[in-house]
């Protein structure tokens, strides 16, 4: 199936729900909305019908990853020809506190020096092997539903991303691209802006900071 090996995969969570996100920049497995759920992208275990949601640039010529210091923020650099690209991502902590959805992964997309090419396709499928999902669009979301369950996918700037084909984007210095992934369960799916969830994960960083101070070994 082309999936790399399992050591390659960074784990993203929020202690109710974790992803696993390789060196490639492809989510291959995410159950939800807890860790004995079903899986939304499962492609780790069943294939590319189980579906994935995977980021890519063009051109990649090296490939280095870390959690920043004391978090479980993770950052992937691709470094190409002309440019470097840094993925962010990571899961947003203490939804509870505040108006926000039950769940919040975010995916940030940003380039040094030249323009790049990249590419995103967004597959959920609910379950294994996977069904795919009902599908509709509010207020700039891609709604994604499987009877109570509803995922959305925000981008800023928006890109009209389709369910299981792949879409194409250009990064420059100026224009980083956020994916917000969203998810309700049994209540309406909160609308947030990229700003405001851009905000809470670096309050998330900030979180896992503190947290650290308290482990000794």
């Amino acid at each position: 199936m082309g999936l790399p090996d399992i050591g390659d995969y960074g784990l993203i969570g929020d202690g109710r729900a974790a992803a696993l996100c390789s060196s490639s920049g492809s989510i291959d497995w995410l159950c939800l909305p807890r860790f004995d759920s079903e899986p939304v992208f499962g492609r780790l275990v069943g294939g590319e019908q189980a579906g994935s949601f995977a980021i890519h640039v063009d051109g990649v010529r090296e490939t280095t990853r870390r959690y920043r210091d004391r978090s479980a923020v993770l950052e992937t650099t691709w470094r190409t020809d002309s440019s470097e690209i840094r993925l962010t991502e990571g899961m947003v902590l203490d939804v509870s506190s505040t108006l926000m959805p039950q769940l919040v992964l975010v995916r940030r997309v940003e380039a040094r020096g030249a323009p790049a090419t990249g590419w995103v396709r967004f597959d959920p499928r609910k379950g294994l092997p996977g069904t795919p999902p009902r599908i509709a669009r509010r207020q700039g979301t891609l709604l994604c539903s499987w009877g109570s369950l509803v995922l959305g996918l925000r981008t800023e700037p928006e890109i009209w991303v389709l369910p299981g084909q792949n879409k194409t984007f250009i990064l420059d210095h100026a224009s980083p691209v956020a994916f917000v992934l969203t998810m309700a369960r049994a209540e309406p799916l909160v609308l947030v802006s990229g700003d405001h969830v851009l905000r809470a994960l670096e309050a998330t960083d900030r979180w896992w900071q503190e947290w650290c101070r308290g482990v000794e070994y």
